[in-house]
This record gives C-alpha cells, sequence and structure tokens, in this order.
C-alpha cells in the first residue's frame, strides 16, 4: 500500500540520516597530525580524542607518527584548516605497531566546539572477519576519510586490517559498531596495530 510505501521510505532516511550522523559524530573525534622532525620530511598521520576538558584536549597516536618532533600541529574536524600547536605528553615502545604517543592540546581557544571522545571499547572479542570502519589522512583518499574493512585477523593485542589505507592512516581508530576496537600502528600491505585494550593501558 502507499501508507506502507511511505512508512518505509520514512524508515530508510531515518536510517540514513543516523549514518551519516554516526560518521559526522566520529569524524569530530578524529585529528590530523603533522610532524616536523628535525633533517626529515615532513610526517602526516592521525590520532583520536580519548578526553576533553575545559581547555584540554587529549589525544593518542602511533609513537612513530610524532617521533622527533615535541610539538606536532594537530587540526580538528570541526575546524579542519586551522593547525595548533600540541605536545607530547608521553611515548613509549620503539616498535612501529606497538609504540603509542600521547598528545596534549592546551588552551580553549584553540578547541573548537563540538569535538567528540571517542569510545574505547570495554572488551576487544575480535576473532577475525568482522567489520570496521578506518579514519584518517591516507594520500589521495582525501583527510577525514572514512575506509571500510575487515580485521583480518588477531593474536593477542595484534591485530591485522584488511583495508586500503596507507601511512596517512597510522595512528587512527579502528572502529567497529560506533567504538573504537584498535589503533593503526604500522602500513603494510595490510594495516597492523594493536586492540583498543593496549590503548586504555597506556
Amino acid at each position: 500500500s502507499l501508507v506502507l510505501l511511505l512508512w518505509s521510505e520514512c524508515i530508510h532516511a531515518q536510517v540514513t540520516a543516523i549514518a551519516i550522523l554516526d560518521t559526522e559524530y566520529l569524524r569530530k573525534g578524529v585529528v590530523r597530525i603533522t610532524a616536523a622532525p628535525p633533517g626529515q620530511n615532513q610526517k602526516v598521520g592521525t590520532g583520536f580524542i580519548v578526553r576533553l576538558e575545559k581547555d584540554l584536549a587529549y589525544i593518542v597516536t602511533a609513537a612513530h607518527v610524532v617521533s622527533g618532533d615535541a610539538q606536532p600541529r594537530v587540526q580538528f574536524f570541526p575546524q579542519e584548516d586551522v593547525s595548533v600547536q600540541a605536545t607530547v605528553k608521553h611515548s613509549e615502545g620503539g616498535d612501529e605497531v606497538t609504540g603509542l604517543a600521547l598528545l596534549v592540546v592546551r588552551g580553549k581557544n584553540n578547541l573548537p566546539s563540538g569535538l567528540t571522545v571517542l569510545t574505547l571499547a570495554s572488551a576487544s572479542r575480535l576473532s577475525g572477519n568482522e567489520e570496521i570502519l578506518v579514519i584518517g589522512h591516507p594520500r589521495g583518499a582525501g583527510d577525514w576519510a572514512i575506509l571500510k574493512g575487515g580485521i583480518a585477523s588477531r593474536q593477542g593485542r595484534y591485530i591485522t586490517v584488511d583495508a586500503n589505507i596507507d601511512e596517512g592512516n597510522s595512528g587512527g581508530p579502528i572502529i567497529h559498531s560506533g567504538e573504537v576496537v584498535g589503533l593503526v600502528g604500522g602500513v603494510t600491505r595490510y594495516g597492523r596495530g594493536v586492540t583498543a585494550g593496549s590503548v586504555r593501558e597506556y
């Protein structure tokens, strides 16, 4: 009937709107990081917000993204054309895959409104084949690009992601069902990273 058809179209429109809202919401918790180590080429990577205070934002990324630069630049999605200074508060692990870094952006004027804190999954029950989203800055795909893929494998805290990502995604969130289940560490043919549990313990 026409009523059923209209009702079905309305539900589809609502679901589509929710999906768009979700991706916009998630993007607001992801940042673009630019590091310029002395004597090296500029590096672009990704990070995500794990805590917000009145005039502070705490951001997690892969340690190798900011290696050699104690004050990298950060761009937030709600104000993506503005670059602000961050400070590397802590960095550990020389391993490209497992090394993590915590960045802090200070100053209320440096934090645009509408930022999102991404939720870390309480337990990473990843066995493989789960559908995931990766948000980041891969070359050729644009900034805050949302790429779909899957968990190829998991061994303890290590996960392998089957998605078309590159170095610009390093440090970015691996998202399943709206929560961060891992972080992209190194990028070879596949994305390699660690589970959200590793980020929480850090």
